[in-house]
């Protein structure tokens, strides 16, 4: 991508992807519904993390409706079971619509279309009837507990006094967002210090001068030694984080040709261990409070570090979003997808190319999970927002967190 050197602003991207149309499902269908009602292009507020909560909450959803009708697993949250011959394609609509509707309102008007198609397509009857009836009881059961995770609580974060290796915020953002995140409650993991994950490299070690250094020169606005492909995959990971994560669930579902029930557990696992890791990548954010390459590169250098020389002038090609490096956002949420995906396939094999499609089409294609998480370490270093240890930390914590929920929620019964 020659020429690609304007700052991207995160916050201002209207977001969408496109991957190769696949044989679908009622789960996988409304999945690509939740992707779509909730892209910011979709006047939804909050980006990938209010996405992340909404896909996580349809979907679980999803998977105890679809397990009140064919009781295989353990259920998530409502334990209910389905009258005989209760539609599963009506239970799943209806329950993903009523999540959706209740948190992305602005989406009604469509949502409320897409549910009218689907019943009508269904033949009419006590199955119907009673699959929808379910879908709406499990869904609003869901979201009454949803209601008191700690999303809508008030915090504010005090920005504390600059100095060596201290978070300030950056340009184009206030004091820090996404705060009440780290104090939310989780779905699925009990403890949020036990992905605690020891914290960035010391000022005075080679591992903080090899980080510092790799940023500063590839992930610079007008970096002379990164290259149009390492550009063109910074570009694409500014992308929602769980967009391309999904799309390669469901290629995968359609590789492995998956059941529904099959497909509600996957999801639901997916977008569950995503939302954790959101939760715990606050906290460690808050917890080490490690400042962003802007400002050490910037402003600060390395001190007292003879190896480290600071650039008032420099730039990242991305837009620094207004939290703290460690550890990366994109990085935890893309180890925690990774570690659900290669637990619940048993390998790391995976065949998708996604768009970004307002980018000038950025095609990304990968054939495993592991390499898509990869790719993501070394997106946020080349756009200049990240520093490796960051990235690769975050990754290592999302991993662990994504064995856990598949070891630990919707098991087999």
């Amino acid at each position: 991508m020659p020429g690609f050197t304007w700052i991207l602003s995160i916050a201002a991207i209207a977001l969408g992807l496109a991957a190769p149309l696949l044989h679908a499902d009622v789960v996988t269908d409304w999945n690509t519904t939740a992707i779509n009602v909730t892209q910011l292009a979709a006047g939804f507020p909050g980006g990938s993390f209010s996405q992340t909560r909404t896909l996580a909450h349809t979907h679980a959803a999803i998977f105890d409706t679809v397990n009140a009708i064919e009781r295989k697993y353990q259920p998530y949250a409502v334990d209910l079971k389905a009258p005989a011959g209760a539609s599963v394609e009506a239970a799943v609509a209806t329950a993903a619509h009523t999540v959706l509707v209740a948190e992305v309102p602005l989406q009604k008007a469509m949502l409320d279309s897409l549910l009218a198609t689907a019943l009508e397509k269904m033949p009419e009857g006590q199955g119907k009837t009673a699959g929808h009836a379910l879908g709406k009881e499990v869904a609003d059961k869901l979201l009454a507990i949803y209601a008191t995770d700690g999303f809508t609580n008030k915090v504010t974060f005090t920005i504390p006094p600059p100095g060596p290796g201290v978070w300030q915020q950056t340009p184009q953002f206030g004091p820090m967002i996404q705060y009440v995140w780290g104090q939310m409650r989780p779905m699925a993991i009990k403890n949020v210090k036990d992905y605690d994950i020891g914290g960035p490299p010391a000022l005075t070690s080679e591992q903080w001068v090899k980080d510092y250094n790799e940023v500063k020169t590839l992930g610079a606005r007008h970096s002379t030694t990164r290259t149009a492909e390492q550009t063109a995959v910074a570009a694409f990971w500014t992308v929602q984080t769980m967009i391309p994560w999904n799309a390669t669930a469901r290629a995968a579902s359609t590789a492995r040709n998956l059941s529904v029930h099959e497909n509600a557990r996957l999801f639901a696992l997916l977008n569950i261990a995503a939302h954790d890791t959101q939760i715990v990548g606050i906290e460690q954010k808050v917890c080490y409070n490690f400042w962003r390459p802007y400002t050490a590169i910037r402003y600060a250098g390395g001190p007292g570090h003879p190896a480290l020389t600071s650039d008032p002038t420099w730039e990242p090609l991305l837009n620094t979003p207004g939290f703290q490096d460690y550890p990366s956002g994109h990085c935890i949420t893309s180890g925690g997808a990774e570690g659900v995906l290669r637990a619940f396939f048993g390998d790391d094999k995976v065949e998708v190319s996604v768009t970004h499609i307002p980018l000038s089409g950025i095609v990304r294609s990968w054939t495993s999970s592991s390499q898509m998480a990869k790719e993501v370490e070394d997106a946020r270093v080349w756009g200049g927002i990240h520093t490796r240890t960051a990235d690769e930390h975050g990754t290592r914590a999302g991993r662990k967190i994504g064995v856990y929920v598949f070891e630990n929620i919707l098991r087999p019964l």
